[in-house]
C-alpha cells in the first residue's frame, strides 16, 4: 500500500521518485514535435495573409533550380526513400 498524507485539505499520495534520464531519443522526438508545430502555425499564418501559394511556388522553383545546378543531390534525397521502405519492411516483419 502506498501511504497517504493529508497536505493543505488536499490528499496526497506518496509515491517513491526514481530519478529517470531522458534518452537521447526522447528529447529528438520532442525537438521535431516542436518544429513541426512551428512550421504549421507558420503555415497557417502565410495562408491566413494569402502569401501560401506565393511561398510554396518561390521555395519550390528554388528547389528546382538547386537540383538543376546539380542533380547528384536529386539522386541522393531520392536514395532515401528506398532505404526507408526496407527499414519499414524489417522492422514490421520482426514483429
Amino acid at each position: 500500500m502506498v501511504p497517504i498524507d493529508h497536505l493543505g485539505g488536499i490528499w496526497v499520495a506518496k509515491t517513491k521518485a526514481k530519478k529517470q534520464s531522458m534518452s537521447i531519443l526522447r528529447i529528438l522526438w520532442i525537438i521535431l514535435i516542436v518544429i513541426l508545430a512551428i512550421i504549421i502555425v507558420y503555415l497557417y499564418r502565410l495562408q491566413t495573409q494569402g502569401q501560401l501559394l506565393n511561398t510554396l511556388l518561390k521555395t519550390t522553383g528554388s528547389i528546382m533550380n538547386f537540383i538543376e545546378k546539380d542533380p547528384r543531390v536529386a539522386y541522393v534525397l531520392l536514395s532515401y526513400i528506398p532505404i526507408f521502405y526496407l527499414g519499414y519492411k524489417t522492422g514490421k516483419a520482426k514483429k
